[in-house]
């Protein structure tokens, strides 16, 4: 739950702001148009799903076409390491927008949540960004892996909480998601609905909250500061796999799978 101008009465229980945000891509951009050619595909129901989809360009982190005009397959280990990569490279330029349109410096970071689900990493990403980004050894860490489209909910209510324990400390939530390196592109419609849908991107976001009796929040620019009241979540369990990871033995590698319902 959020609210903006300066945050309503609270007692003594400091309320965390949003200070920035800060976004990343990767790759180039396709149309769907690009997609469908770059992987070769004629199917006219697939190809009607790609074009109902409702989006003009997304960007993906892909192969190039071989000689054959097909793009070459990515074995389970090249795309574990692109992963890597990519969530690093982007959740990184995401971090480093956010501190700079904040006026933060890295050292000022006590709190990190990075959050994952198109790749098992370990160590975790916010390990890696830790050390890619010199931030404090000390920094509080949590990632949070295989939650899906919801998991930056639950990252901003842990980021929040830590704020609201350590009012005066900065908190950041850094989304990254990979989506080229978590694929099956075969003549399937379970395949062509998730691929029809995702990109490659990172978001990341500065919390933090004044200690009790300082001075009121700043406004940024002119327009009044977001803040993090409070929040709660439902978890709908007769739809608990309605997106998941399934092995593909025929593929030998992991396949998204999304249901209408997710």
């Amino acid at each position: 739950m959020t609210t903006s101008g300066p945050p309503p009465s609270s007692g003594h229980r400091p309320v965390p702001s949003i200070r920035s945000v800060g976004t990343a891509v990767a790759g180039r951009t396709y149309s769907q148009s690009d997609l469908l050619e770059h992987f070769a595909v004629s199917d006219p129901k697939v190809v009607r799903l790609f074009h109902a989809s409702g989006i003009r360009r997304r960007f993906l982190t892909l192969p190039v076409r071989g000689p054959e005009g097909c793009p070459p397959e990515e074995s389970p280990g090249h795309l574990r390491a692109k992963h890597q990569r990519v969530a690093l490279d982007m959740g990184s330029r995401a971090l480093r927008t956010c501190l700079d349109r904040a006026g933060l410096g890295f050292g000022q970071v006590g709190y990190l949540c990075c959050v994952t689900t198109t790749g098992l990493l370990t160590p975790g990403l916010s390990a890696l960004l830790l050390r890619e980004m010199a931030l404090p050894p000390t920094v509080e860490r949590l990632d949070i892996v295989g939650m899906g489209c919801h998991a930056a909910m639950n990252g901003l209510a842990a980021a929040r909480s830590w704020c609201v324990a350590n009012p005066g400390s900065v908190a950041v939530v850094v989304c990254a998601e990979v989506c080229s390196a978590a694929y099956v592109f075969d003549s399937t419609m379970r395949t062509a609905v998730v691929n029809s849908l995702f990109g490659d991107g990172a978001a990341a976001v500065a919390l933090a909250c004044r200690p009790v009796g300082a001075a009121q929040e700043r406004k940024d620019e002119g327009r009044p500061v977001p803040h993090l009241l409070s929040s709660a979540s439902q978890v709908i369990t007769s739809a608990a796999d309605a997106m998941r990871y399934d092995w593909d033995d025929q593929q030998g590698r992991l396949s998204f799978f999304l249901t209408g319902g997710a």
